[in-house]
């Protein structure tokens, strides 16, 4: 399933050239934020697909590579995890300094508001159970990139199995450019765990 939220560029085109019955394409007239572009994936999952046990998720910006999916359903197959996050902190070095810094200091409040170790909060590759989606997505309120932030956060405080997943850190010049959080998502997400670590 891909969810095109309101691209500009020949994305609507390319996956709909591409003739796949076993790939969806939902399309936002307009950029919606990235968090919307989840919950249009999550609403649409639970609606029309009653047998999926859950569901991966990952960035289109070049930073997550698909081989690594099988992973992930392997971990949640064998453990029943709700929630597995990506966890690219092995490879750290790779990441830009000013990206490194802001990631260790998301880790270090996310961990305190979790109530347990939290090594990557921002990466975008996860697996979401579908027990997981279908008790919170009522509660979602994030739109943009804090989203992930909210639902990381809501789940660790219902109590469900939460755990990383090392993956490899790919960062290109192409994929820094198209991956990026303005100031407007920094403060959304600084938002988000201010009202959480003193709330």
């Amino acid at each position: 399933m891909v969810v095109n939220d309101g691209s500009t560029d020949d994305t609507a085109s390319r996956i709909g050239g591409l003739h796949q019955p076993n790939i969806r394409l939902l399309n936002h007239s307009q950029n919606q934020g990235k968090g919307a572009a989840l919950l249009t994936g999550f609403h649409e999952i639970l609606k029309a697909n009653p047998d999926v046990i859950a569901t991966v998720t990952l960035d289109a910006d070049g930073q997550h590579d698909p081989a690594e999916i099988p992973r992930f359903t392997e971990l949640h197959r064998e453990q029943s995890i709700d929630l597995i996050y990506g966890n690219r902190m092995r490879e750290a070095a790779v990441i830009p300094v000013h990206r490194r810094a802001l990631n260790s200091l998301s880790n270090s409040i996310m961990s305190r508001i979790c109530g347990r170790p939290i090594l990557d909060s921002q990466c975008g590759f996860r697996l979401y159970s579908r027990s997981l989606l279908e008790a919170l997505i009522g509660q979602l309120n994030g739109k943009r990139y804090e989203l992930e932030t909210e639902i990381l956060i809501k789940a660790c405080k219902k109590g469900m199995a939460v755990a990383p997943l090392p993956i490899h850190t790919i960062y290109t010049k192409e994929s820094t450019k198209l991956s990026h959080h303005g100031l407007g998502d920094v403060l959304r997400i600084a938002r988000l765990l201010a009202a959480n670590f003193f709330g």
